[in-house]
């Protein structure tokens, strides 16, 4: 297993606000948000490669040079099960990564700190964590998340289990949640208004 960090980029789920689309694929200042996300997640530092988790139009998101895994199952991984939660995304991306660390972002966010990773990491050294979750605007951020690849077997048993919620399954282990400034770093589009106001700020 090599060193630094794989980033995941969560595409997987239905985009029921958007109207069922596939929000990865939204256009937002000429590109598409996993796109923006994409490019994103390879400037952090300690990033050493990127996966998409999507469960639709693989062949567009392979057009953005990354590997692409769709959810993976609590079983034995050889079936997906398409639009489970984020925590089958992240699970197809832990099994798909050949590093020690795995740090997951969702499509949607397209303002994540560019600090993320570096203080995720810092984060969990300084803690002796085997998750670091981002903490802002007053609350937790759980898909905003750094953890050993080492767990995809617990995450695994958890979905199998029936378990769904992330911040049901990363208290399972030791964790801290890292505070950032900005709340705003972490906003989501949901809305098509809030795909407009995301434009207005690039």
């Amino acid at each position: 297993m090599s060193e630094g960090i794989t980033g995941v980029v969560l595409a997987g789920g239905r985009g029921m606000r958007m109207g069922g689309g596939d929000k990865g694929l939204l256009v937002i200042a000429g590109g598409t948000l996993a796109r923006r996300a994409v490019l994103r997640l390879r400037g952090l530092a300690g990033v050493v490669g990127v996966i998409v988790n999507a469960n639709r139009n693989r062949g567009e998101y392979e057009k953005l040079g990354c590997v692409v895994v769709a959810d993976a199952s609590g079983g034995d991984g050889n079936g997906g099960c398409a639009f489970a939660g984020p925590l089958a995304g992240i699970l197809a991306g832990m099994r798909g990564a050949g590093t020690e660390w795995v740090l997951t972002v969702p499509c949607d966010s397209p303002f994540f700190p560019q600090t993320l990773a570096r203080d995720l990491m810092a984060g969990a050294k300084k803690h002796s964590a085997d998750i670091a979750v981002a903490f802002a605007g007053g609350r937790a951020q759980p898909v905003f998340m750094l953890a050993r690849r080492s767990l995809a077997e617990d995450l695994s048993r958890f979905l199998k289990e029936g378990g769904r919620k992330i911040d049901l399954w990363y208290p399972r282990h030791s964790f801290v949640e890292v505070p950032f400034a900005n709340a705003d770093d972490f906003a989501n589009i949901n809305t098509p208004e809030d795909l407009a106001a995301a434009e207005k700020r690039l």
